[in-house]
């Protein structure tokens, strides 16, 4: 009988998998838990005519078992909120019933038929007559089961909840005086198609009788009843304080254990759209659960395609996700497929519940049904592949491929954790002692789950020990398969820097996975939407800033920031007062136009140090302009007209402000007198052969060194337009004036780039400068057709012929600057300056936000103290933050 009435309880205690024990009722309130059988109570729905006298009976009466004496009670209930009693019959003639009723006003009532207990059940033949006429006369099959109570007070809520293998619908009848007087009656009140009574009477001895709709298969089920849920609910979550005693949870808390789902709803779910049936799904309210919907996209390729459910969750997936979160977290997924386990604890691992679906991808919230926001965490299938995403943590959406360990990654997204873990173990993806599947590292290598923090040695990437790492000898094993580095499990040695030889107190990119992104430090993404592209970085010694050029989106004029935090920005743990800047500040008079990225460069005039800002136009010319630390700036003054380029550099050599620029796809450079304020001639800049250097884009300029080379000399990487772009790295000769190609450095042919590269040196220690890494980054298009910043390191600097460590040449294949989310615009920039900066920054414009991305620390070499941890306290603690429910804990 679904009815009007309001239910103040959404849900009820289930008795699943021995959870629960029946507990008695206190001296005053009656409160129980009870796990019960439903047999079936016979119904039917009569119309009675006013002033009508209608008889119904029960005859022929015959037991279900052999040797039984059956016995019906007839009871007849108005369809009213409550059910309550019109009229009632035990026994008639022996044990048959007969009931007489004349009504003054037209109405459908129930009449339901039952055994007058547990034992006396059986089959009879009810008639009903009307004014001495048989209307009706039909075989019934009876049953049901009494629970004799204590007193339960005007407003005691009694209900069912269904059970794994039960029946989905049940009857309850609440008996007072005689077992004939019914003073509440329900079918349908309850959670989908249960039982759940709002008594608006008292009884002092009370029964309650329930049992399942008519015939059909017998089962389990779990019978509550609660006396004080409306004087004594102290924490609102729909359960009196006697029941809560009962079964265990607090009276203080509403979600005792803390998973974001109130105890009320653990213990009953929720009577909606489709049906909340959580205890039957294996919810319990003293251990934290996690229910996830799971939805697929349509797969449409015929050619990959089975069908168009061929990405949905298969039952072995979520099997595997729930085996990676237990026993902490208990994972039960709705994946639109039929689970015919037969315990509980295999059924409520999965099953088709009634909300996932395939659907189209909208957001990651978009197609979640939407009875169970805050309830159900979302996860859209969105591909048979690997990778996904999730929104920033805390969360409770993510979409992604079918593999399971790509969907507990992104779950684990959704409770708090990062690619690092948390913030105070060491902000750094690819952590090689977090062994974790939230680290890049290890996501798909499927001996490793989630982090139970069981490595201790910790990682400074600002001073290694490489000889001496104190990690295990297996997890060694695994750093050398999935890092590819240099290693040596037996004797606990790893080359961390991959300069090709053991040390320690040296510097080194830990995080560094081949193939992979690094993510090595925390990024700040510019909030202003007027970030602009081409990007340019420099250093201005007094005041001491570190600027960064780009280009204003709607007009192109050179717009510039600047941050004065440089210790932060040599890392820290969090990454923090680096990612504060001044600016954007608009250089007014500068010309627009173009996306060329600008160039700046100190420069000493009338003994004042200044800074030089060279950009070009959309027509090829070539301006410059003078700054003070003041902000501000000389007018725009032509160098070249005819430079037809982009991203012009800028250097100092032997005491000359030199801008290098390409003409006609030929690499120029022009050097500039700060006395006279003018520049020189436009001189082509040659090969050791006197031949010109074709170039396709700008170039990169930067001061480094060769081992096998005394001095610090130039080194410029540039796009070789006559080899398809590829890329290409130069070093300068000061006393021939010319350039020599470093060829062999990539040891395969060079990568092809779209734009113009970035190139740096970084010593691999800081106070011995002779000895370092080069480094690179370009944009280039992918398999998939995105443009992203592709990054490179050589082993090290020393070009002579026999070197066998740190050579100079690039490691591996080059690795995305972030990861597959990177896309980019135009070229990026590297900028590290010999003797002053702590590490090399790194920046690009991010083409998805269309914001320029800077990392204060890509070289990955931050001085951070990476750390294990125990991904399942994260886990536990943010289960009920990320449904909105609960604060969240610091992450």
């Amino acid at each position: 009988m679904k009815n009007s009435k309001t239910k103040l309880l959404l849900a009820a205690v289930p008795m699943i998998a021995g959870f629960l024990i029946a507990a008695p009722a206190s001296a005053n309130v009656g409160a129980r838990v009870k796990d019960m059988w439903l047999s079936p109570i016979a119904k039917t729905s009569v119309f009675l005519d006013a002033n009508v006298t209608y008889v119904i009976t029960t005859s022929n009466l015959q037991p279900l078992v052999p040797g039984g004496t059956p016995d019906t009670v007839i009871h007849v209930q108005n369809q009213d909120a409550n059910g309550s009693f019109v009229a009632g019959n035990d026994d008639f003639n022996g044990l048959a019933s007969q009931v007489t009723v004349t009504v003054p006003t037209s109405k459908s009532v129930d009449v339901l038929i039952r055994a007058y207990n547990s034992s006396r059940a059986g089959t009879a033949t009810l008639t009903i007559t009307r004014a001495g006429v048989t209307q009706s006369s039909f075989p019934i099959t009876f049953a049901g089961s009494t629970q004799m109570t204590s007193s339960l007070p005007v407003q005691s809520h009694v209900m069912t909840v269904e059970q794994f293998n039960g029946p989905s619908d049940s009857m309850l009848l609440v008996l007072s005086g005689s077992a004939s007087n019914a003073i509440a009656f329900d079918d349908d009140d309850g959670v989908g198609l249960q039982s759940w009574i709002h008594l608006d009477q008292g009884c002092s001895t009370c029964i309650i009788v329930y049992g399942r709709f008519n015939n059909g298969p017998e089962g389990p089920a779990t019978l509550i009843y609660d006396g004080d849920v409306h004087t004594a609910d102290a924490d609102a979550d729909g359960m009196g304080n006697a029941l809560e005693t009962a079964i265990g949870t607090s009276t203080t808390d509403r979600d005792s254990d803390d998973d974001g789902l109130d105890d009320g709803l653990e213990v009953g779910g929720l009577d909606s759209s489709p049906a909340l049936k959580l205890p039957m799904w294996g919810a319990n309210p003293l251990t934290k659960d996690m229910f996830v919907e799971a939805d697929w996209a349509p797969c449409l390729d015929p050619n990959t395609c089975s069908s168009q459910d061929a990405w949905q969750l298969t039952g072995a997936a979520a099997e595997a996700v729930e085996a990676l979160y237990a026993p902490d977290v208990k994972v039960h997924i709705d994946i639109g497929r039929t689970n015919s386990a037969t315990t509980l604890d295999q059924w409520s691992k999965w099953g088709n519940w009634g909300g996932a679906n395939r659907a189209a991808y909208t957001t990651q919230c978009g197609t979640v049904v939407p009875a169970r926001a805050n309830i159900f965490h979302h996860y859209h299938v969105t591909s048979a592949g690997e990778g996904g995403q999730s929104l920033p943590p805390p969360s409770k959406c993510a979409y992604g491929g079918n593999g399971h360990r790509t969907m507990a990654h992104e779950l684990g997204h959704n409770l708090g954790l990062f690619h690092e873990g948390n913030t105070g173990s060491g902000r750094m993806n690819n952590k090689p002692n977090y062994l974790s599947l939230m680290n890049y590292a290890f996501s798909y290598d499927g001996t490793v789950g989630l982090s139970r923090n069981t490595i201790s040695a910790t990682i400074n990437p600002s001073s290694l020990n490489e000889a001496t790492t104190g990690l295990p000898s297996s997890l060694i094993t695994k750093i050398q398969n999935n890092f590819s580095f240099l290693a040596d499990p037996a004797g606990g040695k790893v080359d961390w820097n991959r300069d090709g030889q053991y040390d320690n107190g040296v510097r080194g990119a830990p995080g560094w996975i081949v193939s992979n992104a690094p993510e090595v430090t925390a990024a700040w993404v510019d909030p202003n939407v007027e970030d602009g592209i081409g990007i340019g970085m420099t250093r201005l010694s007094s005041p001491a800033r570190l600027y960064m050029f780009s280009r204003r989106t709607s007009d192109q004029k050179v717009q510039y920031r600047y941050t004065t935090s440089f210790a932060a920005c040599s890392g820290g743990d969090p990454i923090g007062a680096c990612q504060t800047w001044v600016g954007p500040t608009v250089i007014g008079n500068s010309v627009g136009g173009s996306t060329s990225a600008p160039t700046a460069h100190p420069v000493i005039i009338g003994g004042v140090e200044k800074l030089m800002l060279i950009y070009t136009d959309s027509g090829g010319t070539m301006w410059y302009q003078i700054g003070t630390s003041n902000d501000v700036w000389s007018a725009p003054k032509s160098i070249d007209t005819t430079a037809v380029g982009y991203e012009p550099a800028f250097a100092m050599t032997a005491a000359k402000y030199r801008v290098y620029f390409r003409k006609f796809s030929v690499l120029y450079r022009r050097d500039y007198d700060p006395v006279t304020d003018t520049w020189g001639a436009a001189q082509w800049e040659k090969t050791t052969t006197n031949a010109s250097i074709a170039t396709s884009f700008g170039v990169s300029i930067t001061q480094g060194m060769e081992s096998s080379v005394p001095g610090s000399s130039y080194y410029m990487a540039l796009a070789d337009w006559t080899n398809g772009n590829q890329v290409q790295l130069w070093r300068h000769n000061a006393s021939a004036d010319n350039w020599t190609q470093i060829v062999g450095a990539w040891g395969v042919t060079p990568p092809a780039t779209d734009a113009a590269p970035a190139l740096a040196y970084v010593p691999l220690n800081l106070a011995n400068q002779p000895v370092g890494q080069f480094y690179i980054a370009y944009n280039t298009v992918d398999a998939t057709g995105e443009n992203i910043i592709r990054f490179a390191k050589t082993e090290g600097n020393d070009s002579s012929a026999g070197a066998t460590t740190r050579r100079l040449k690039w490691l591996t294949t080059p690795i995305p600057i972030y990861n597959y989310w990177g896309t980019a615009v135009g070229s990026p920039e590297l900028y590290f300056k010999l003797g002053v900066d702590g590490n090399l920054r790194a920046a690009y414009h991010y083409a998805i936000s269309a914001k320029i991305t800077f990392y204060p620390v890509a070289d990955g070499s931050a001085n951070v103290t990476l750390k294990d941890q125990n991904d399942f306290y994260y886990l536990s603690e943010t289960l009920d933050c990320s449904l909105g429910a609960g604060g969240c804990i610091t992450l």
